[in-house]
């Protein structure tokens, strides 16, 4: 299920092909189905929200298309010893996760899984654009901006079905500067074909009849959400490019404001 899993490969034997082709000697098989509720990217981590493991073991993890299939995706260590991937989902249709133990050991966990609406973009990694003043974030399992003040970065993600007439889309930005003012805002296109322009201390990836959807303050952890997503005129059948521009009053590069990465979302009616 979306959110933290509790898992237990205590007992669990050594694994089956489909693991094996992985491309690691595995043991402690511990298998589930998941089934994506929308189009886009999943993260499955046995990391928590500091980035530190979420397991008592040394962790494999690896999804499949299909029991026996072909693999999606795969990680050994990634938070420590610990393990965390992200592949594309599609909306209803089942993939298969396997979680091992790095030569067979077994153990205890938390499996949190993490769906992203829409695609991400516009990455403050140095992949496209680099960053104003060699602020990177470095590449990690979910899409960040570039590094701010608060040594972190404005990850940008979306939950909800992403139907004009439903409007159940919320925009969540995470790793801002903690109680501070941001807005929300979307635009018609990606701006430098999706990999952004310098912006203060972070990159403009979205652009073109830009409109303000949300302006709120990030909490004392540094999350905001907004209630919608829709506006400026919205159909079904259009794509938007979202983004949110928050305040970073010591700025890193010299500036007063940062950006997070850049979402594109396409919209049902």
């Amino acid at each position: 299920a979306i959110g933290p899993n509790a898992i237990d490969s205590t007992g669990a034997s050594y694994g089956s092909a489909a693991a094996t082709d992985s491309g690691v000697g595995l043991g402690g098989d511990i298998w589930y189905e998941y089934t994506p509720s929308a189009t886009g990217i999943v993260a499955f981590a046995l990391c928590d929200l500091t980035g530190g493991g979420a397991a008592d073991y040394d962790t494999v993890i690896a999804v499949l298309d299909a029991c026996g299939g072909n693999v999606l995706g795969f990680n050994d260590d990634f938070c420590g010893f610990q393990s965390a991937v992200t592949v594309t989902g599609t909306a209803g249709v089942p993939m298969v996760v396997n979680v091992s133990g790095f030569g067979g050991a077994t153990g205890t966990g938390v499996l949190s899984v993490i769906e992203i609406l829409g695609t991400p973009y516009c990455v403050g990694d140095g992949s496209g654009t680099a960053c104003p003043c060699g602020n990177n974030a470095p590449a990690g399992l979910l899409p960040t901006g570039c590094v701010n003040s608060a040594a972190s970065a404005g990850t940008l993600l979306a939950a909800g079905t992403a139907s004009v007439s439903g409007d159940t889309v919320q925009l969540i930005a995470t790793g801002l500067v903690p109680g501070l003012p941001c807005l929300f805002f979307s635009g018609k296109n990606a701006v430098n074909g999706g990999a952004g322009i310098t912006f203060g201390d972070g990159l403009r990836c979205a652009g073109n009849e830009a409109v303000r959807l949300q302006v709120t303050a990030s909490d004392a952890t540094g999350n905001s959400i907004t209630t919608s997503a829709v506006g400026g005129g919205l159909v079904g059948g259009d794509t938007r490019y979202y983004q949110c521009w928050y305040r970073d009053n010591t700025g890193v590069c010299g500036n007063s404001h940062n950006l997070t990465n850049g979402l594109a979302i396409t919209w049902d009616n």
